[in-house]
């Protein structure tokens, strides 16, 4: 078992051992000769450590069957999993290949993850009600919600948006348009459902009665005004947004430490917030729990009376949003990708 993550690693082995199986754990910062030795050693070797080509031909023998759980961005756009899958697969027995293989568990198992970018929201929100000036509040917007992102990528968590550059994996012909498909589908439904249990939480538990309902109103505001964006604007905006938000997924994915990724992810996410990019992920939480708001008699006349148009926060006015926002973020993700993808290919497919 090569990593030791709480999501996949630990629980792996111990599962492996429950099952009287001989059980040896290495991860990224195992001597990579030790980790060799223990590789051809093994009958069966399962990968999530998340480091780009960390298995080898010179780490397995034939007879073998790997196991590869591990997800990573490479330099070129495209997904790839720990093992070196060309050098691997003409030597074992059988091998999973990255995407196509057990991604779609691994999208399943993930699910109690989704929450995180919703929860980042719910504390930008928190954190900002109270401030009535626009460069301030978008500033500490800025400097907080970024560490979302970070969460999601050292959790190892699934998330819509950094899963929009998939397409340039139809290109290096890892994998199909049904699987990239089934993705976007599982994990937009469990980011959505992430999404709505922060704000029903939100709402219904009292977090929103800070200083008696202001953040209720505030809360509302966002999310009316979110539904009030015209198509192109949301769009346009959708499209921006993504394209640093899986800049900075492959920036995190490229760092070699813990501390280099949430740096990677941090600055991107920082200016995409700053400037007002719009991301459906996010939105789902803020038009969710805006709806759910100004469904209490209490916030919704507090909200009437603070000034706030109620007639655009409708499910209409939700999927008026949320529709160009994700049109505009697969854009985005998939036009970085395939810049990448062009910038690191060679002629025949082979990466520089």
């Amino acid at each position: 078992m090569i990593g030791k993550s709480a999501t996949v690693g630990l629980p792996t082995a111990l599962l492996l051992m429950q099952e009287d199986a001989t059980v040896s754990v290495c991860h990224i910062f195992t001597d990579a000769e030790d980790t060799r030795r223990f590789c051809l050693d093994a009958d069966i070797i399962i990968s999530a450590a998340g480091c780009l080509n960390l298995i080898r031909a010179s780490y397995v023998r034939p007879g073998q069957v790997v196991v590869d759980v591990g997800v990573n961005i490479g330099p070129d756009g495209v997904m790839h999993g720990d093992v070196a899958f060309h050098e691997v697969e003409p030597i074992v027995s059988a091998i999973t290949p990255v995407p196509g293989g057990v991604g779609a568990v691994t999208s399943t198992v993930l699910a109690r993850h989704v929450a995180i970018i919703a929860a980042a929201a719910a504390a930008s929100n928190t954190a900002v009600y109270g401030i009535s000036d626009t460069w301030t509040l978008r500033t500490i917007c800025a400097l907080l919600f970024p560490f979302g992102l970070g969460l999601v990528i050292v959790t190892g968590s699934e998330l819509f948006t950094g899963n929009c550059m998939l397409p340039v994996a139809l290109l290096d012909r890892r994998g199909t348009v049904g699987q990239m498909l089934r993705n976007w589908v599982l994990v937009y439904a469990g980011n959505l459902l992430g999404a709505l249990l922060v704000a029903v939480l939100c709402v219904f538990c009292g977090q929103l009665d800070y200083s008696s309902g202001a953040l209720a109103v505030y809360t509302i505001r966002v999310g009316a005004a979110k539904c009030a964006l015209p198509f192109g604007n949301a769009f346009g905006l959708g499209i921006l947004c993504n394209f640093l938000v899986c800049l900075g997924v492959v920036a995190a994915n490229s760092a070699k430490d813990t501390a280099g990724r949430l740096m990677g992810a941090y600055l991107p996410v920082c200016f995409f917030v700053l400037c007002g990019f719009e991301h459906s992920i996010a939105n789902l939480y803020y038009i969710g729990a805006a709806l759910l708001a100004a469904a209490v008699p209490e916030y919704a006349a507090q909200a009437a009376e603070a000034g706030v148009n109620l007639s655009t926060l409708t499910l209409a006015g939700a999927a008026a949003n949320l529709v160009p926002v994700t049109l505009g973020n697969l854009v985005g993700g998939a036009g970085l990708g395939l810049l990448l993808w062009y910038c690191h290919i060679k002629e025949g497919g082979t990466a520089k």
